[in-house]
């Protein structure tokens, strides 16, 4: 049997991590390939392996023009409900052809888009999911 789901990092980067039977324990480990954070540590035959899904982008230089994402809302949450909501911040902005990031802020998890609809989409996300954010 082979088990799957998204698990994010504190940077924002999110795995699909998927999770099967190898013939012997192994003893190892996943670091982040963007912040060098250990995501998880092993010594089991159930051995997780990765697969970067996404990545928290803070600017992109478009020809002359930078942009900076500024349409932001802060999460009050943690554990498998943050990863939720990295995984919903990903699939929003990939269907709106836009970039997202996330980062610790001093009240929760501040996540970030570049335009307006992005923020609006997760903010229902949000709402729907009863997790308090500004």
């Amino acid at each position: 049997m082979v088990e799957s789901y998204h698990r994010a990092c504190t940077c924002g980067t999110v795995y699909q991590r998927t999770e099967s039977m190898a013939p012997s324990r192994e003893i190892a480990s996943f670091e982040c390939a963007v912040c060098g954070a250990t995501l998880e540590a092993w010594n089991t035959a159930w051995v997780p392996s990765y697969r970067l899904i996404a990545e928290p982008v803070r600017l992109r230089q478009l020809g002359r023009k930078e942009v900076i994402m500024s349409h932001c809302v802060v999460v009050r949450t943690y554990g498998g409900k943050l990863d939720q909501l990295r995984g919903e911040a990903y699939r929003i902005a990939r269907d709106n052809n836009t970039d997202w990031w996330a980062e610790a802020a001093d009240t929760g998890t501040k996540f970030c888009f570049e335009n307006a609809k992005a923020k609006a989409l997760f903010s229902a996300v949000c709402e729907r999911e009863n997790v308090q954010h500004t």
